[in-house]
């Protein structure tokens, strides 16, 4: 233990100065990092649907939803442009709803800034984080029964015929045992301008705290197993969306010009639905046909917690 304090008392006073007076400038840096995002609202469908026809001389104009679950809508509307012939078809789908549950993610960043000198750094800084999902606990459960068809305004409407509720459970799932071995990879990369300050405490390290705002991409992709049908396509889904941090971390000079960052990020991203799914043709033909679709819907705001450690050169 004296051992140890004397080395820790050594490395102190060895150190180079404080950062938080440094001269006016640029400087660029890179991160690496590791989160954990929180849990998503989540919504998982499976539908099964077959088409009789063909009949139609073009694709309908629309098609119009009549009670059916958004994510189950989707899928079907997706399946039914393979077919465009079709006049009717009927549906049965399992939709489920409930909490998506990710594991953490590893990403890394780029930032570029200004120090002010008297503190003050402004910095704009690029970073992304993969998730996977892990397990869904799932709140409810419903079997519904579904129509289709065209009217005279060569209209196409999906609607719900009956529903079996009262299927769902409380116990949490693993995802790709709900999902047939598919996994749902979910990113988010930020774009920011943030104000750090940095605090001279008379130490070799200096700790600052600051905020910052901007923008996210989320994306969330499916990724499918191998499948042996006809024919089988994947369909993702992003947007951009709000997002602000909160950070805070301790600067230690390295050398010269070159700088330790470690830190922590409070990061915040707004609500954005985004479904992902994967339809299965069994019988690829204009008109009579079927198909099956299974896909996945989170939403709800992101928050993610990051640690992360990085180098900051400081530019001539």
């Amino acid at each position: 233990m004296r051992r140890f304090i004397s080395c820790a008392l050594l490395f102190v006073l060895a150190a180079p100065p404080a950062l938080a007076m440094e001269a006016p400038g640029f400087y660029a840096g890179v991160t690496a990092s590791v989160g954990q995002r929180s849990a998503a609202q989540g919504q998982l469908g499976l539908a099964r649907a077959e088409l009789e026809g063909p009949g139609a001389l073009v694709p309908p104009d629309t098609i119009v939803n009549d009670n059916v679950p958004p994510l189950v809508f989707d899928l079907l509307s997706e399946g039914l442009t393979n077919f465009p012939g079709a006049l009717s078809g009927m549906s049965i789908a399992l939709f489920g709803e409930g909490q998506l549950h990710f594991s953490p993610g590893t990403g890394g960043g780029l930032l570029f800034g200004y120090r002010m000198g008297n503190g003050l750094r402004l910095e704009a800084d690029l970073s992304t984080m993969s998730f996977a999902a892990v397990g869904a606990t799932p709140s409810s459960a419903s079997l519904l029964f579904i129509e289709g068809g065209l009217d005279g305004s060569n209209d196409w409407t999906w609607s719900l015929v009956d529903e079996l509720p009262g299927l769902g459970g409380s116990d949490t799932l693993d995802f790709e045992d709900i999902t047939l071995g598919a996994r749902l990879d979910t990113r988010a990369t930020f774009f920011l301008l943030n104000a750090f300050h940095d605090f001279d405490v008379g130490m070799p390290f200096t700790p600052y705290a600051g905020l910052g705002a901007g923008f996210a991409h989320l994306s969330t992709d499916y990724v499918a197993p191998d499948c042996s049908c006809a024919e089988s396509y994947v369909v993702n889904a992003s947007a951009i969306v709000p997002a602000a941090q909160l950070g805070t971390g301790l600067r230690m000079p390295l050398a010269d010009r070159v700088t330790l960052d470690l830190g922590y990020r409070f990061k915040l991203a707004g609500s954005a639905r985004l479904t992902a799914m994967e339809i299965h043709d069994d019988v690829p033909l204009i008109g009579d046909g079927a198909f099956s679709a299974l896909g996945v819907s989170q939403s709800g705001i992101i928050t993610v917690h990051t640690v992360q450690a990085g180098l900051t050169f400081a530019l001539p």
